[in-house]
């Protein structure tokens, strides 16, 4: 998150839909999830305002990135594949998603993501 200086310090970002997870104790979360994340246990395109509480399953504490070290090299998984990506959805495609949307810092951690993978020095 702080890069290799302050201009490539991440202050923002925003994740559009995925889900949490939870890795092994040698695992660092790097987007953790408030305390009111919920996943909701439906199917591809069913989430909606108005899904059932049975079908919400607390997210709190859990992460949507992770970073490891594993053996002699790293590992990060992501739990949600739009942040970074660069997407135009919807009629039209007029809704901006990923490292289209205005005014967040995905595609300064999606370079710091691979910086980190690379073992780039600081």
């Amino acid at each position: 998150m702080r890069g290799r200086d302050a201009s490539e310090r991440v202050r923002r970002v925003i994740s559009f839909t995925g889900q949490s997870l939870a890795g092994p104790d040698s695992a660092r979360s790097i987007l953790t999830f408030s305390p009111r994340a919920e996943d909701l246990m439906v199917g591809f395109g069913q989430a909606r305002e108005d899904v059932p509480k049975d079908r919400r399953k607390s997210a709190a504490g859990r992460s949507q990135m992770l970073a490891l070290r594993f053996g002699r090299g790293r590992v990060v998984v992501l739990g949600e594949a739009a942040m970074f990506s660069a997407q135009l959805a919807g009629p039209g495609g007029r809704v901006k998603m990923g490292m289209n949307y205005p005014g967040i810092d995905n595609r300064q951690l999606a370079l710091n993501t691979l910086r980190w993978l690379a073992r780039v020095p600081r």
